[in-house]
């Protein structure tokens, strides 16, 4: 099995067509399993060094398209995957890559089960009959760990750690991560099956007179009379002493769906996150090296109607260290937010302008945020070069680190209305003020960071104990959907689901689901990053809230 931990939300479902899928044995399996092994040397491997596995067949197998290996590394174990194209090849032995990541463990690196060689989207045969893909068990003789000695060592920034989850039929798993972002600005016409329309302002072409809902990522003020902005952010240190943070710009300088406010209406101006500087609260990244820029993200919801911002208002703020690299993040290889390019994801890179949300990257670090260059004015974001020849195009993300030891930060924020109903927080020892003050609200968030440990877990059908099997197929019993291959029916093999569960983290069905895989990640965490964050409740949480909270005046309770 393994030892895996982890934190998401929301039970999502299944996967795809799967040809060529193991078999067990019978007259008609031309080829098997003999050995995995690797060409690489044996010893020690840290975050982003690779290891080459071979996976050895008994005769020769024609194959077209990618496979997929699960090892088991620890709390969450990980994909390492063939690259072979969809032209057909023949073979007797197939080539994987594993990247070490954050988080990543192991004294003797091997595959997780006998059943951890997926076929994934590959067709797989052999000489006319078909191929068993069953491999030999852990430490058992042809496994990995029985002729080598591969040691893996993860240690690396706690908030870099990667979701072990991919898109690979028949992958299963759970994600529990504490990590909301609310980094992104939008004004919307809401319709049943989705957003209509994006809106620049309230009186855009075909949004003028529309019910409207918005988010907006507030600026810093500009002058004392500004309201819907950050006043300001300080931070202090071990010492205590206060340290008023500088901007530095805002990330991204232009996102994709920001929109300008309207006074009169109530309606508050979305832009991108603050990039603030504390030189005097400097943090280290893996290298050692040490920054002090932090991106700060308050944000307000609500709705408009009639012309005008009504109902209750919600509130949104978190505090992040990062940093800043250029990434492939590259149009000719996503489709929407969803990669073309196996098990990536990114968020928004084919808009051209920035790609916004938090998301994971299969290749090794963590983005919570995105901006890009258009460097040829083309409308996309080609970082990758066309014939030798650059597009001059950037992507960029901004990498979550971690927060020095013993400090604490304040925001303070300028409201044209009180929020309303309960504010959960991330924060330790929290001071949480609203004072009015001349017909706007000032609102102080003050508090230290805190550590929330992640939990997750992955693996093969023919791996899960009996009750995640049962849980899957009852899930599956009529259709299931998957965010990666969308729906799929009942009748779909249980090696091309792709099946996660994803449950927010403060729900109910998050500790249901936690105490399905408990056992089977050895009841562990993958990571323990920390975070600084605090929110109103949510417009569903409101609806299912007492009256005495859904009715009442104002903020009417903190939980932290």
């Amino acid at each position: 099995m393994s030892s895996k931990y982890w934190v998401t939300a929301a039970a999502v479902a299944v996967s795809s067509v799967l040809v060529g899928s193991p078999t067990t044995t019978s007259a008609n399996t031309a080829a098997r399993v003999v050995s995995v092994t690797t060409t690489s040397p044996n010893g020690n491997y840290k975050v982003g060094d690779q290891v080459l596995i071979d996976v050895n067949f008994s005769a020769p197998v024609e194959i077209a398209g990618g496979l997929a290996l699960l090892l088991e590394t620890g709390v969450a174990d990980r994909i390492a995957r063939s690259n072979y194209s969809s032209t057909p090849l023949t073979m007797s032995t197939l080539r994987f890559t594993y990247t070490v990541q954050v988080g990543d463990r192991s004294n003797d690196l091997d595959v997780q089960s006998s059943s951890a060689l997926l076929a994934n989207d590959a067709t797989l045969s052999s000489g006319g009959g078909s191929v068993d893909l069953t491999l030999p068990p852990p430490g058992a003789a042809g496994s990995l760990s029985a002729s080598h000695a591969v040691v893996v060592d993860g240690r690396g920034v706690e908030e870099q750690w990667q979701s072990p989850f991919s898109s690979v039929k028949g992958l299963y798993g759970i994600i529990l991560a504490e990590d909301i972002r609310e980094n992104v600005s939008w004004l919307i016409e809401q319709g049943p099956n989705g957003p209509v329309r994006y809106c620049r302002s309230m009186a855009a072409e075909g949004c003028a007179g529309k019910d409207l809902e918005f988010r907006a990522v507030i600026p810093l003020c500009g002058s004392s009379t500004d309201v819907d902005c950050i006043a300001s952010v300080d931070g202090a240190g071990a010492n205590g002493k206060i340290e008023v943070g500088k901007l530095d710009g805002y990330f991204p300088k232009r996102g994709v769906y920001d929109f300008d406010g309207s006074p009169a209406s109530g309606l508050p101006t979305g832009t991108g996150s603050s990039v603030i500087r504390f030189p005097g609260l400097p943090f280290k990244d893996a290298s050692g090296a040490e920054f002090d820029t932090y991106l700060v993200t308050a944000s307000l919801t609500g709705m408009v109607r009639d012309g005008k911002v009504t109902g209750k208002t919600g509130v949104f703020a978190s505090i992040t260290p990062v940093t800043f690299r250029e990434t492939t993040c590259d149009a000719r290889l996503n489709a929407g937010n969803e990669g073309t390019a196996p098990g990536t994801y990114v968020g928004g890179c084919m808009d051209g302008m920035n790609g916004s949300v938090a998301v994971d990257q299969d290749n090794g670090y963590r983005c919570i945020a995105w901006d890009s260059v258009d460097g040829n004015g083309d409308g996309r974001i080609e970082t990758l070069p066309t014939n030798n020849v650059s597009s001059g195009d950037k992507s960029i993300c901004a990498l979550k680190q971690g927060f020095p030891k013993n400090v604490r930060f304040s925001i303070n924020l300028r409201l044209r209305t009180e929020p309303a109903g309960w504010l959960h927080g991330r924060l330790a020892d929290p001071a949480i003020t609203f004072t009015p003050n001349g017909g706007r609200t000032d609102v102080v968030i003050s508090g230290e960071p805190v550590a929330i440990p992640t939990f997750a877990g992955v693996a093969t059908y023919g791996a899960l104990p009996r009750p995640l099997q049962d849980y899957f197929d009852a899930m599956c019993a009529k259709e299931c959907h998957s965010a990666r291959f969308g729906p799929m029916p009942s009748s779909t093999p249980t090696n091309e689901r792709n099946l996660l569960m994803s449950p927010t983290y403060y729900s109910s069905s998050a500790v249901s689901g936690m105490n399905l895989w408990r056992d089977f990640v050895s009841d562990s965490a993958g990571s323990v990053p920390t975070s600084w964050n605090v929110r109103t409740l949510s417009g569903e949480e409101m609806q299912k809230a007492p009256t005495c909270i859904s009715d009442g005046t104002g903020v009417t309770g903190v939980v932290t």
